[in-house]
């Protein structure tokens, strides 16, 4: 089975996978909990909540970016 499936290489695959997904999922969480909270807590400055969450989205579109780069130079 292993002549027409490299096992090692979709592992790789699988191991990226997981941590992209989770991590761009997380990624997504914290900007949104940025973003609310930036309103709802008046003490805490609405500018550093609101430069959190677009450092999370930036870093979460560059990582898709990445990604469909990848995709689609193969």
């Amino acid at each position: 089975m292993s002549g027409y499936v490299d096992l090692a290489v979709l592992r790789n695959v699988a191991l990226v996978a997981l941590l992209a997904g989770v991590g761009i999922t997380v990624l997504f969480s914290v900007a949104v909990r940025a973003m609310t909270t930036a309103h709802e807590e008046p003490d805490q400055p609405v500018a550093s909540s609101r430069l959190l969450a677009a450092g999370c989205l930036l870093i979460m579109l560059a990582a898709v970016a990445v990604g469909l780069w990848a995709v689609l130079a193969k």
